[in-house]
């Protein structure tokens, strides 16, 4: 195999010697190791699509963690490894390194967490190759071969660079492939998810309000849905009371995994903050319109396709008017294509 090993990637001159000898149909067993919540799990998909393309003849093994099961991509995988999370401390080092070598030994090792945990799982696991996208170029040292990790950069494609470092060519935009089928309804809807992992992630509830029932009556003859999340703070009655008088505004409850995958494919666009849910609409390639105001966004804001973000460069809350002229933007495009 070619190594193409530019500017922004590093490799180490004993993995320019094994590549050297190693053949594509003579790789016959990857791990892959992302121990990362639901959103950054749906956008492993593409790399794990692009594995299986250039490495046509190798066993692909996800290695999750514990805590974090949600989302796991069964359909693209050949084995699964589950090391001792944050649910399993009770458990002896002893023990959790056991789990960790349970990975087996492997032909290359991606290690997409960049997290303590999956450096400790690379450093005890056997590889030919261990390749990775640490954030500091003084954790290099950990592999064989690195590509710098950037936050300024969708993360979907920037594990594509692992594998454009061994000559693979990847789809643009990134294919995710998302099973499910999307839900039949009678009128189009849009979908309003209000919650997030932490309370201070999440849009004011006020301005969610304001903006849903301002484009509740721009688009009257569409559906305006609410999506509960799980959290106290992601409850979505206080919206719903509000707007009890409006007859195209609705909640969606206590819906699983498949059900939010239905609604979410079959929205004209998803309203967001910063979480898994807009995650899985970029999966199952649905426009979105995310909200920041805590994190930077160019890490998750994939720069195809129709997906816009309300994000002020002082990273003060976005406006209700603001929101309000994006999602108008987003469906004028999709009723003009």
């Amino acid at each position: 195999m070619h190594v193409y090993s530019q500017r922004g990637a590093w490799m180490s001159k004993a993995a320019h010697q094994t590549l050297a000898q190693l053949e594509q149909s003579s790789v016959k067993k990857i791990a892959v190791i992302r121990h990362a919540a639901l959103g950054d799990m749906l956008l492993t998909r593409p790399f794990l699509i692009e594995i299986r393309k250039y490495f046509p003849n190798a066993q692909i093994t996800l290695s999750v963690v514990s805590h974090y099961q949600n989302g796991i991509p069964y359909d693209l995988i050949d084995h699964l490894h589950v090391a001792c999370g944050n649910d399993q401390r009770e458990i002896s080092r002893f023990k959790q390194l056991s789990k960790m070598r349970e990975l087996g030994e492997q032909d290359i090792i991606f290690d997409v967490a960049a997290t303590p945990r999956s450096k400790i799982l690379c450093f005890v696991s056997k590889a030919r190759l261990k390749i990775g996208f640490p954030y500091k170029i003084t954790q290099r040292w950990l592999y064989d071969a690195t590509i710098l990790r950037t936050a300024f950069k969708f993360e979907a494609e920037l594990m594509q660079d692992m594998l454009h470092l061994l000559g693979h060519v990847c789809e643009f935009p990134p294919r995710f492939a998302m099973p499910g089928e999307a839900v039949s309804r009678d009128r189009p809807f849009i979908l309003y998810f209000t919650g997030s992992s932490k309370p201070e992630k999440c849009w004011p509830l006020e301005r969610f309000t304001q903006l849903v029932a301002e484009m509740a009556s721009l688009y009257k003859d569409t559906d305006h849905l609410l999506l509960e999340g799980r959290a106290n703070w992601e409850s979505i009655d206080p919206i719903l009371d509000k707007l009890r008088d409006l007859d195209n505004v609705h909640g969606l409850k206590n819906l699983d995994l498949e059900q939010m995958t239905a609604y979410v494919k079959g929205a004209q666009v998803l309203v967001s903050n910063d979480t898994g849910v807009r995650h899985l609409a970029i999966a199952s390639e649905t426009p979105t319109l995310g909200i920041f105001f805590d994190d930077y966004p160019f890490r998750y804001w994939p720069r195809y396709g129709l997906h816009d973000i309300a994000f002020n460069p002082d990273a003060s809350i976005p406006s209700v008017v603001v929101l309000s002229e994006k999602l108008q933007r987003i469906l004028t495009r999709l009723r003009n294509k």
